[in-house]
C-alpha cells in the first residue's frame, strides 16, 4: 500500500468522489492509507463538502441539520490558553429523544408502583381519576391548566373559578416586579404629604424633581443625602406634634 504510486484513474477518482464519500471506502477502493490520501488531497488543494442533512442513529431517517430537528450539545475541551466550549448537534432526532424520555419516565413509575408495563396503564388511570375526584373543580380544565391549578391548591389555595386564578397570579407577578409599594395609610406621617408614592417612599425621581434635575444628571450621594435630611424633617415635624398634643391634655 506504502509503495503504491498514483496513477490517473487514482487522481480522477480522489477528485471525484473525496468531497462526498467516506475515507474507509476510498482506502478499500485505492488500496492506500488515510494519511497518505489526505496529503494528497491538501496538496491538490480539495476540500470536504459539508452535507445540510443528517441521519438519525435510531430511526436511521434523514433530516436537515437545524435546530428543529435535532437538539444542540456542548462540549468542552482544555487547550493551552483554556477551556473552549465546541457546539454541535445530538446524534438522536427530536422524535427519537421524546420516545426515550418516554419510556424511562414510565419505567420509573413503574418502580414507584411495583408493577409491570402491561399493569402499568391501568394503575395510572386509576390514580388520575382519584385526583379528579379529590379536586371536582378542575375537571373542565385542560392538563396544563390543570396541574398549574392543583400545585397552588396543595399549597392552600382557594380555587373558584379560572378568570380569577388568572387576576391572582397576574397581580402576585406584579407585587413580585414592584419596586415601590402603593399608597398605605400606615406610611403616611402628615395629612398634607397626600398620597403620592413618590412624596411618601421618598423615591429617587422625587428627590432630583424637588432638585430640580432629571435622576441621571444627580448622583447617588447626593440623593441619599437628600433623602436622610427629608427624613429627619418628617421625624422633628412627628416628634414636635406629639409635644404640643401633651401640652393641651
Amino acid at each position: 500500500m506504502k509503495n503504491k504510486r498514483w496513477s490517473k484513474k487514482d487522481i480522477d477518482y480522489l477528485i471525484k468522489n473525496y468531497p462526498k464519500t467516506h475515507i474507509d471506502v476510498m482506502m478499500e477502493e485505492l488500496s492506500m492509507d488515510k494519511t497518505r490520501i489526505q496529503k494528497k488531497a491538501s496538496r491538490m488543494k480539495i476540500k470536504v463538502v459539508k452535507s445540510n442533512t443528517k441521519d438519525c442513529c435510531k430511526c436511521k431517517k434523514t433530516y436537515p441539520k437545524t435546530l428543529e430537528y435535532f437538539f444542540q450539545k456542548e462540549e468542552k475541551q482544555k487547550t493551552k490558553n483554556g477551556i473552549k466550549t465546541y457546539y454541535g448537534l445530538r446524534h438522536i432526532c427530536k422524535n427519537c429523544y421524546a420516545d426515550n424520555t418516554r419510556i424511562k419516565k414510565q419505567q420509573k413509575r413503574c418502580e414507584e408502583l411495583n408493577c409491570d408495563i402491561g399493569d402499568y396503564q391501568k394503575l395510572w388511570r386509576n390514580i388520575k381519576y382519584n385526583a379528579q375526584k379529590k379536586y371536582p373543580e378542575t375537571i373542565g380544565l385542560s392538563k396544563n391548566k390543570r396541574r398549574s391549578v392543583i400545585r397552588k391548591m396543595n399549597n392552600g389555595y382557594a380555587y373558584t373559578t379560572y378568570t380569577k386564578y388568572k387576576k391572582d397570579c397576574s397581580l402576585t407577578i406584579s407585587l413580585a416586579r414592584r419596586k415601590y409599594d402603593y399608597y398605605d395609610k400606615t406610611k403616611l406621617v402628615d395629612n398634607k404629604l397626600g398620597c403620592r408614592v413618590g412624596i411618601i417612599n421618598l423615591t429617587d425621581g422625587y428627590i432630583a424633581m424637588t432638585l430640580g434635575f432629571k435622576v441621571k444628571d444627580v448622583p447617588k450621594e447626593i440623593i441619599e443625602t437628600k433623602r436622610l435630611y427629608l427624613q429627619l424633617k418628617r421625624e422633628i415635624g412627628e416628634t414636635n406634634l406629639t409635644t404640643t398634643t401633651t401640652k393641651t391634655k
